[in-house]
């Protein structure tokens, strides 16, 4: 993605076993959506669905509505950065990743080939605004039609 596409756009990884290893790519933003219904609160000692970090797909579709929310929570748990919210979304099916897909034209998505029937409809309009990319018999990207200048590179360790 960024450096060898020159792409400044934020990937979202749909239920890949990525395993947070995409975080640590000089990529500008990366967030995870998973299959199926936001957990209950757990053992964590931070609640992670209140502060944002975690979220469905409404609510990261309408993301600028709910933000303010969001920061003042974090800003209670003294965490004053904005940077953690929506890193996790939960979709409950298909249609919903594609529902995710479409409210967000200018993200990359790296999804299962088994997804791309749910979002097929999306890419195949002249309005279409990802191009699908096949880049292994397992996954496709879909790249943003409206690729966005990629920040100078940067490594978050030092490599």
């Amino acid at each position: 993605m960024g450096p060898q596409r020159a792409r400044g756009n934020e990937l979202i990884l749909v239920d890949t076993p990525d395993e947070l290893y995409a975080s640590l790519l000089p990529i500008p933003k990366v967030r995870y959506v998973l299959q199926g219904e936001v957990p209950a609160a757990g053992v964590y000692g931070l609640d992670f669905p209140p502060m944002g970090v975690i979220l469905n797909e409404r609510q990261f579709d309408d993301l600028p509505r709910a933000l303010p929310e969001f920061r003042q929570r974090l800003h209670e748990w003294g965490l004053d950065s904005e940077e953690s919210v929506g890193t996790v979304v939960f979709a409950v099916s298909p249609e919903e990743v594609a529902l995710i897909v479409a409210a967000h034209p200018d993200s990359d998505f790296f999804v299962a080939q088994a997804l791309l029937p749910a979002v097929s409809k999306l890419l195949s309009t002249p309005l279409a605004a990802h191009d699908a990319v096949t880049v292994s018999p397992d996954y496709s990207l879909l790249l943003s039609r409206h690729a966005l200048p990629a920040p100078a590179a940067r490594w978050t360790c030092r490599l």
